[in-house]
Formats: structure tokens, sequence, C-alpha cells
């Protein structure tokens, strides 16, 4: 593999930041079409190459040269990067010969977010019969979208970020924190991710450290924890094989199933500040019975498990075989996946779930933990509707029936309600609520939860709405109440409703 490249001296990374300022994501898009530009999220360089052939202009050439592995001539190359020349990107190594007195770029760059992010090209941009290298540094993939999108918030925190590859997450921390660890196994990693701090200067320091898991904190604690791990389950038996360790996913070098995961979970105490808040994406095992990831938890420790989507074990290892550029006609595919099927079978394992664990450790608070899984399918989550709804979840845990009684609760501003009516009838046959953010769920619901929802707007508490409803409908109060409390905790949980802070002491209409 090519070295990574290394911006030493001040100078050269001024440079670099200078010429690739206007090279964003919102212009390469335009530079490219739309045709081209949803190609290379494919990773397929041949439409904007052939967009783009024989271009002159200084974005043009930047796109050429590191979004499509191009080759350009030197005259090219100072045209691209005027500031930083065809001389200086070669002495950073950014640059390597390409035959024919012309030059290839070491590495690809990605606009995004308003990042520029440095990683190892992919066989099919540079050899499409060659294979990902076991040390290979990924760029911006699905997994690292979701938890950018998930990230919580960390006002002058101290963030680690456990597994930082390429350093995306670090970059993206860093615009909120107050320091940042970055640590990974991987030494090539870390020198991507040291390449990428020299094209972004974040605004907070970022600290690199070479080591597994947690070892590289030794006796730090942090405010908060961000996790894109190894966590991909990969047999001893697929290495047996031949199967390259692919040190930006794999956790079976190290420990077998899923039991990463769960070492991560069970150490979080430990580096956690109390107050400190952990999000991982992970993948666990499911047999006869759904796995519980959080099992085995120290006290402290609130858990939301939230299942995204479950593949069974042959669709699994059919998708990390070709993840890593194998395919069925390759000599290694059939021994590797043989591999895999009989490692889930020895543990009873029938399908495996993907999906994203919220922590937070609340110290020594009295009550009982949290300990919750949710399967939510749909559009992709955002963390900043999900950590508001994991502090509601973490309430709702300790909450008693009177706490509930004496809430106001107040309907999001995403939440509709639809009435469905059979023809020539005055009474609907079923009721629908929908919140269009958070979890996303839609629920059939009875005529007293649609009459709870619809009082929601934080005048009232939830036992003066229920007495009102127990009048209207002509039922028991005392039942009623009862119901109107459970239906508060469904609604809290999910997001419909939130409590009302700013009338928890204003008097009630009369």
């Amino acid at each position: 593999m090519q070295p990574v490249p290394t911006f030493a001296t001040a100078a050269q990374r001024a440079a670099i930041r200078f010429d690739l300022h206007a090279f964003h994501a919102d212009a390469i898009t335009t530079r490219l079409g739309e045709m081209a530009a949803r190609a290379l999220q494919r990773d397929d360089p041949l439409p904007g190459r052939y967009h783009l052939a024989g271009c002159t202009d200084q974005l043009g050439l930047q796109i050429r040269l590191f979004c499509l592995a191009e080759s350009l001539t030197t005259a090219e190359i100072n045209r691209a990067l005027p500031e930083l020349t065809s001389q200086g990107a070669a002495a950073c190594q950014l640059i390597t010969p390409a035959g024919n007195a012309t030059w290839r770029a070491t590495a690809m760059i990605t606009a995004f977010r308003g990042l520029h992010i440095a990683s190892d090209w992919l066989p099919t941009f540079v050899d499409p019969q060659g294979e990902l290298a076991g040390e290979h540094v990924l760029g911006i993939g699905g997994a690292s979208r979701t938890l950018l999108d998930l990230l919580p918030p960390m006002d002058e925190a101290t963030v680690l970020d456990l597994g930082t590859g390429s350093g995306i997450q670090a970059l993206a921390c860093a615009a909120q924190a107050r320091t940042v660890i970055a640590t990974d196994i991987s030494e090539r990693a870390l020198g991507f991710a040291e390449l990428n701090i020299a094209l972004n200067e974040p605004a907070a320091p970022i600290e690199l450290r070479r080591g597994s898991l947690f070892a590289p904190l030794g006796s730090t604690r942090v405010d908060v924890v961000v996790s894109n791990p190894p966590f991909v389950i990969t047999p001893p038996g697929a290495y047996a094989a031949g199967l390259p360790h692919y040190e930006y996913r794999d956790a079976g070098a190290m420990q077998p199933g899923d039991s990463v995961i769960r070492h991560l979970l069970g150490s979080l105490a430990q580096v956690l500040n109390v107050g400190g808040i952990a999000v991982l994406l992970a993948n666990w095992e499911c047999g006869e019975q759904i796995a519980e990831v959080s099992a085995e938890l120290h006290y402290d420790l609130d858990v939301w498990v939230i299942e995204r989507e479950r593949r069974d074990i042959a669709a699994y290892s059919d998708m990390w075989l070709r993840d890593g550029g194998l395919t069925p006609q390759s000599a290694l595919w059939e021994p590797a996946y043989g591999a895999y099927l009989e490692d889930f079978a020895t543990r009873g394992v029938s399908e495996v779930a993907f999906g994203f664990i919220l922590v937070a450790n609340r110290g020594s608070a009295p009550g009982p933990p949290m300990r919750e899984t949710t399967i939510a399918h749909g559009p992709p989550l955002r963390g900043d509707e999900l950590w508001p709804l994991f502090r509601t979840r973490q309430w709702l845990t300790r909450a008693s029936d009177d706490d509930i009684a004496r809430a106001r609760l107040v309907a999001g501003a995403d939440v509709t309600m639809e009435h469905h009516f059979r023809i020539g009838e005055s009474d609907p046959a079923a009721i629908t609520i929908t919140i269009g953010g958070g979890l996303h769920q839609q629920r059939q619901v009875a005529t007293e939860v649609a009459g709870l929802l619809s009082a929601c707007d934080g005048l009232l508490r939830v036992d003066q709405i229920a007495a009102a409803l127990a009048d209207l409908l002509e039922v028991d109060a005392t039942a009623m109440l009862d119901a109107c409390i459970a239906h508060a905790r469904m609604l809290l949980a999910n997001g419909y409703v939130h409590r009302d802070e700013q009338h928890s002491g204003a008097k009630s209409p009369s």
C-alpha cells in the first residue's frame, strides 16, 4: 500500500487548506452533475471520468485527482494545487508517479459536511481485480454517516472517539468539545486521522493514541464516548481459511462472536464520568431468544439498545464477505463462508442484529437502572431527537404513577392524528397517531388515548385529563386514571409528548 501522506510543516498545511477551500460537497456535485455524483456515492467513478474528461479548471482537476483516481500531468497538478504545487504534493507523499510523466493521488479525499476526509482508495477505483488490504482505512461509509447523525450534545466535554479510523467522528466532535481523544489499534488509521486533522484545522485539540479498546485511556475518564468499533462478527475459521483481518471492521481477531461489544459495554462504567454518555454502533447475535446485549452491565449504567434490522446468518456472512471484495468466484469464498456458518451454528445463532446503543452513567442515583430494547425501522434516526427521548425514558424508569399523574404533557409539533370512518358511521372505526421525527412511529390507539393526546397542551395534568375523560365517556374515574397513566408512559417513551416544564407550576384553568 502507498504510504499515508504527511503534512509536517505549518506551511504545507496552510497550502493544502488554501488549495481545497472551494473543494466542498455542493460544488463537487454541481461540477460532476447529479448522475455522476450519485455513481460516485456508489463507488463507481466511470460516469465522473467520462463527464470530466479533458477538463482543465481547478475544481475539475481536483475531482479527477482526489475523487476519481485519475492520473494528471505535472502541469495539471500545479493547476489543481497552485499553492502546494506538484513539488510540495510529492514531498508530502500526497501524489506518486504513475508513469508517462503523470502523477496519481495516494489517497482519496472526500468533502463531507464541511470537512475534508482522506482515506485509502477502494479497489474499484484503482484496480478492479484487486482485493481489499487488511489494513485498509475506510472513508465515509454508511456506518460513519449513521454515527455522525447520532452524536450526542458535548459542549465543553472531554470526548473519546474509540476506533477513530480516518478521524471523521473526532473532527465532528471537535466542533463542540473541549478536547477529543481519538484511539485506534491501526497505525495506518492513526496516520490518516493525523492527515485529516492537518486538512481541517479543528476547533478543539485532538489527541491520537494507539491501542486496543479502552487500554489507551489508562486512568483517564471522559464525559462522552462515541464509537464505530470493529463490530463485525468474523469467525477464527475464516481467518484460518485465508480471509484477511480487516482492522477497520472485524472483531473476530480479538474476541469471538459479539463479545467485543459486550466488553465495551461492561467497561463503560469505569470510563465515563458520572453523568457521562456514550453511543456505540453494534452487531449482536440472536439465538432462539433475543440476545440481551446489556444483561451484565454495571448497575450505574442506563442503556437503550435500538435494533434497526436483522439478517439471517447466511445473509450476514454473504454481506461481509462481499464487503471485503470477495465474490462467489473467489477461491476463498466457499471455505470462508463455510467457516461463518459453522461458527454461528456452534453457538446456536440464527440471526444477527444491527443497531446502536445509547448509554448514560447515572452514578448512584436511586431507583432501578434503565434496560430497554427498541426495534425501530424506517428513516434514519437523529441524535438531537433520540437523546432527549433517552432522558425521558430514564425519568420514566424511576417515575412513580403519582409523578405521571401530576405531569403536564405537550404533544410534539410533528405528531398527527387520523380518524378512520366506515361509510355511513359517525364513530371512527380506527384512530391512528403518527410521529414524523424521533422513532417515526405510527400506532392505532383507543378513543381514550386519542382524548388524552388531544388534551396534551401543557395546561392540564394527566390526572385532570383523566377525570374529564371519565366524565365524558361515563366510565369509572379510578380505572380511567390508571389507564391514562399507562397511556402517558407510552406516549412519553415514544416521543409523542414531552413534559412541559414551563407550566409545571402554573395554576390549572377552572
